[in-house]
Formats: C-alpha cells, structure tokens, sequence
C-alpha cells in the first residue's frame, strides 16, 4: 500500500531561488603552516568552507615529499592536467599510506575539475583501496559521491555519502552532501536532519539552507521553509556585500 503524503494544510508554491544545485567536493590547497586546508567545489565555484567542523587540515602529513607539493600547487594555480600528472606520479612512489591516500584524493579532485568524472572516480577509488577508514577516507567517500552524481548513478552516490558521515560523523560537507542525495530520493525528512547536522556542524553556506528550504517545503513545513529561505537570502545578500567592500578597498 502506498503512503497517502498529502499535504492538507495552506499550499504554497515553491519558493524561488538563485544558487545552482548539487552536492559539493573537498580539494585541498597549501596553507602556510605547511597543512592543507580543503575548499568546496560545486555549483557557483569553488568555496572556501569556514566554521567550526568543516576546516579540514590535512593532518597527517606536516611536510609533504615533493611530488605531492607540486600537484597541490599546481591544483591551486588551477592548472590540473599537470596536476593530475604530478600527483599520480606522488601517489605511485609514495613510501607513506597516508601520503598515497592524500594524493589520490587530490588527482580525483584535480580530474573533477576537468569534468572528468570516470577517472575522478578510479582515483577517489584508488584512494579507499589505500585505507577506507581513515582520515582522508570521508573526504574520498564525499568525494565519489559527488563525481558519482556527475557521472548519473545517483544510487551508488548516495551510498558513498552514507558511507562518508559514518568514517567521520563531524563532516560537515558530508551531512550536507547526503542530505542532497536523499532529497533527490524524495526522502525529504531524512534531508532536514542532515542539513541540520550540517548546519549544527559549522556550515553556513546559502546553499546548505536553500537545500533545507526545499526539503522542508516537500514535507509541508512551509512557515519554517520559508523562514530558512529568508536566512539564506540575508546570507547571499551578506556575501554580495562583502565582495563588493572587498573590491571597493
């Protein structure tokens, strides 16, 4: 028998936003402390993710062999093909499991830049067959998830995204990216809590409350979809803002 979900309370239509969808990617660049610090990627360009719970500093590796500096320079400088060059090479010669790990996260990071989303994926694989519950292995589960979705097997992409907050329950962007592969699913309660856990977690991107917005519109809530709407225009408004004071200095 199937659910009877209507909605009998006041219908609203959707509510209308500006942010393109999708689930997002890690990278990681160098910091001057001689850590990596991982940015988002999706829809909109890259962004930096600031907040408690979602600065992701590559721990494991303080002073990285050559080979691995150069492809994360070159990722940085956004020249990825010799990224993707240098950092397979870092990843073969690589005398450290979490050094092999890194790399291969950031070659499938490198090649999802390109829109290569097969070998993204061989990469993000490669990186889980080094070690698929370490530190690195939620940024490679959240990682395939994304190039996953790309590639159109949203069903193998919302596994991986399970997969991902469970290695590291405190993975802000994994929350995030599972909620948008449930909502897709229609599981749009399911959604809310992990928006919310991503949010709990740090996240205060406009994305992250438009996603909630939708899903609490699909589950009728749309007093309180609307407000979390509202919240994210104030956010995108604020970002605007402070591009445009950045500029003007």
């Amino acid at each position: 028998m199937v659910e009877d979900r209507t909605h009998t309370g006041r219908q609203r239509p959707p509510a209308r936003y500006e942010t393109d969808r999708g689930p997002q990617y890690l990278t990681a660049t160098p910091a001057h402390d001689g850590y990596g610090r991982f940015r988002a990627f999706g829809p909109g360009g890259p962004r930096v993710l600031r907040g408690p719970g979602v600065r992701r500093p590559l721990r494991g590796v303080r002073h990285r062999p050559g080979l691995l500096e150069v492809g994360v320079e070159y990722t940085r400088i956004n020249r990825y093909e010799q990224a993707t060059e240098a950092l397979e090479r870092a990843a073969r010669f690589a005398d450290d499991e979490g050094v092999e790990q890194e790399a291969w996260v950031n070659k499938g990071a490198a090649h999802a830049e390109l829109e290569e989303y097969d070998a993204a994926v061989g990469a993000y694989r490669e990186a889980l067959d080094v070690d698929d519950d370490s530190e690195h292995a939620a940024t490679a589960h959240t990682n395939l998830a994304f190039a996953l979705w790309e590639s159109g097997r949203s069903e193998q992409a919302l596994e991986h995204a399970e997969r991902a907050v469970e290695v590291d329950e405190r993975f802000a962007q994994a929350w995030y990216n599972r909620g948008f592969f449930l909502l897709e699913r229609g599981l749009a309660e399911d959604a809310v809590d992990a928006f919310d856990n991503a949010i709990r977690l740090g996240m205060r991107r406009v994305t992250v409350f438009e996603e909630k917005a939708r899903a609490l519109e699909e589950t009728g809530e749309y007093d309180e979809a609307e407000e979390v709407a509202d919240r994210a225009k104030e956010l995108r408004e604020q970002a605007e803002q402070d591009l445009v004071d950045e500029h003007g200095r």
